[in-house]
């Protein structure tokens, strides 16, 4: 927790007449130590003045609430230059980076989405409304979880509990439950060994912490019992997996 806290928090901005406008529900949201723009460097660009216009304002109202403020030239329809770009920011600071895709052209948007996949960014756009909307990367290739089920159904567990007392969840109490629906495979009963293992539990739980999928963390004063509580991605995929005929279309 404490590496995460200090680390400096980039937003990405795909260059666009709206940044100004899209900057603002954001940094009521998230914290912001520093925007970077990404800026498509042609003269062709549609709105090309709007864009240079919006970029300006951004920079003032960056610097009236002490954010720093980059803009980075990449060539136009660039992969490569994004690319190179994004991967310099992680090089060059201990940094955490979000990714806001609301503006300028489709393209750029979609490279930036790609490198977020690569960087484990955060990647949001932000609708009319102002509302935010955050766009969930598995970090777990779905084949992984459907090739095992026992990991949607800790994922299912600790998302209804944490639904039903509203905080998390005891490890224990999730090993209890899932030890009772566990229904081992033919071959496993045929082996004698058809109970559900504390070992091989937190094998899997360890697995999806490792995804970003759980969360976990110490009972106060009792560093022995943890809880355990889904995150965001989490409840994304049990969302997925438990929607009609998921596993069938894999």
């Amino acid at each position: 927790m404490e590496k995460e806290a200090s680390q400096e928090k980039i937003h990405v901005f795909s260059s666009g007449k709206s940044m100004v406008e899209t900057f603002k529900p954001a940094v009521n949201k998230f914290s912001i130590d520093r925007v970077v723009v990404f800026d498509e460097a042609s003269d062709d660009i549609k709105g090309r003045k709007e864009i240079a216009s919006a970029i300006d304002e951004l920079r003032k109202l960056c610097s009236e609430i002490g954010i720093m403020f980059d803009v980075v030239k990449i060539g136009e329809s660039s992969m490569d230059d994004v690319r190179d770009n994004v991967i310099k920011l992680t090089r060059h600071h201990q940094c955490k980076l979000f990714f806001n895709l609301t503006g300028g052209r489709k393209i750029l948007a979609l490279y930036l989405f790609t490198m977020a996949l690569w960087v484990d960014g955060n990647p949001y756009y932000v609708d009319r409304s102002g509302k935010i909307i955050e766009l969930s990367i598995p970090r777990i290739h779905a084949d992984e979880l459907a090739g095992n089920p026992n990991l949607v159904k800790i994922l299912t567990i600790v998302n209804s509990e944490q639904e039903r007392y509203r905080g998390p969840i005891r490890n224990s109490d999730v090993y209890r439950i899932a030890a009772d629906e566990y229904r081992p495979s033919k071959k496993l009963q045929e082996g004698g060994n058809s109970k559900l293992q504390m070992g091989t539990f937190s094998k899997w739980v360890r697995l999806l912490i490792e995804r970003k999928l759980l969360q976990e963390q110490f009972v106060e004063n009792n560093h022995k019992s943890k809880m355990l509580s889904i995150t965001q991605d989490g409840i994304f995929a049990v969302k997925f997996f438990n929607s009609p005929s998921a596993f069938e279309q894999i």
